[in-house]
């Protein structure tokens, strides 16, 4: 089983290898620093994926650098290949959008097409669905939970907004 941080540390070294440590700080001083950049998780995840051949170790001059292989390319493209999914939205937009990132110059454009099409259905759908919650639950909502409910509203308009613009962009190119 891979996880959400195992990916991340596959996109990352897909970039360039680097040390248990530099993975680390790059983690804990970025946008990132949503993952746990602990000993505790990057040294058994490097482990897990070591195990499963989606990253070496080699040492060099006295120091354990990563790797991706093969095999993991293949993993995370995989990953990125995967459709979006109404759970996805309503549950890891942040991990969409880090997706986003990872992906680039690693998959065809079509790929990336596929994954914002299906992001940015289902952001609309997931707007639609809480503007019909706001509509239908106007008089029974405690103030608080209106405001919230207008944050998720404009949060699912951003992101359509943007899936839009970059699908602009890419059929421009």
């Amino acid at each position: 089983m891979i996880n959400s941080l195992d990916y991340i540390i596959l996109g990352l070294l897909n970039r360039t290898h680097m040390s248990g440590y530099r993975l680390r700080m790059l983690i804990g001083n970025t946008a990132l620093r949503i993952y746990s950049n602990s000993p505790g998780s990057i040294y058994p995840a490097l482990r897990r994926l070591t195990v499963k051949r989606l990253v070496v170790k080699r040492s060099e001059k006295g120091k354990d650098n990563y790797s991706i292989t093969a095999r993991g390319v293949k993993v995370l493209k995989d990953w990125f290949g995967q459709t979006v999914t109404k759970d996805h939205v309503e549950k890891e937009l942040d991990l969409l959008q880090l997706k986003f990132t990872l992906m680039e110059g690693l998959v065809s454009r079509k790929t990336i097409r596929h994954f914002l099409e299906s992001y940015h259905t289902h952001v609309t759908d997931c707007l639609r669905s809480l503007r019909e919650q706001r509509v239908r639950l106007r008089v029974s909502l405690p103030l608080h939970a209106r405001l919230s409910l207008g944050l998720g509203i404009s949060t699912y308009q951003l992101h359509a907004r943007w899936c839009k613009k970059i699908l602009s962009n890419l059929n421009m190119t």
